[in-house]
């Protein structure tokens, strides 16, 4: 199955009771010691972790469309929990996409919020700091995939699911919206055990991850608990 998603001391204790190392959760060094054979990631990598606030990194994966109906209630009503409950907790990164990255974008406003973008290229968002990686598309993904300790994926294709195993594999935590389908409800090579429930998450919010019909307000609630806790965990770790 390969790397663990979303990795924490292994065990059957509740969260509260967890003594969590840090030595599985991606930090600069990880990261870049990782691009040691590729100059421009290892440059880029370096430059942008020391351009975002010294804060845990949160990346949001996206299609460039949306696909279901549903899926721009559900980012709008994410955006704004995230906006009111973690917004100082974390530097919030996108890759300047339209669809579900711009849609959060426009929510979420102000500070703590950046796009990553190839060199030369601008971003077309409202609110938000473009900051650049890579002479190409694909460089950049790769940089992105890189960057993160915790990631939120929502639909997405190919690129999403290639992003998420790039995180998974440098230690990353990703969490699916697995009910918006695409990558992230398991196509296109998606990584299969971030579908696994992590030992910290709670069943209700994990289940409600899954739920197609669920109202985009109790989603978005989950989604952020479920990232809250996670950042706990990270806190516990620096």
């Amino acid at each position: 199955m390969g790397a663990v998603c979303c990795p924490s001391q292994q065990g059957t204790m509740g969260i509260a009771q967890m003594s969590v190392s840090f030595d599985s959760i991606p930090s600069v060094d990880d990261a870049v010691e990782k691009l040691s054979n590729n100059d421009t990631g290892h440059t880029a990598v370096s430059r942008l972790r020391r351009q975002l606030p010294e804060k845990p990194v949160v990346c949001i994966l996206g299609s460039t469309t949306f696909n279901d109906p549903k899926t721009e209630e559900r980012v709008t009503n994410i955006a704004s929990r995230f906006r009111e409950r973690l917004r100082q907790r974390a530097a919030f990164v996108t890759g300047g996409m339209d669809g579900v990255q711009l849609t959060f974008a426009k929510t979420f406003e102000g500070t703590n919020l950046f796009q990553i973008l190839p060199q030369g290229k601008k971003s077309d968002f409202p609110y938000g700091t473009d900051l650049h990686a890579g002479a190409t598309h694909e460089q950049r993904q790769e940089v992105f995939g890189l960057l993160g300790h915790l990631y939120l994926s929502i639909e997405g294709g190919p690129g999403v699911a290639k992003e998420a195993r790039i995180a998974v594999n440098n230690g990353a935590c990703v969490i699916p919206l697995m009910s918006s389908g695409g990558a992230s409800g398991g196509l296109f090579d998606f990584p299969k055990q971030c579908f696994l429930k992590p030992i910290w998450a709670p069943e209700p919010q994990w289940n409600l991850l899954q739920q197609k019909e669920a109202a985009a307000s109790e989603v978005a609630a989950a989604v952020t608990d479920l990232m809250e806790l996670y950042l706990d965990i990270l806190d516990r770790l620096r």
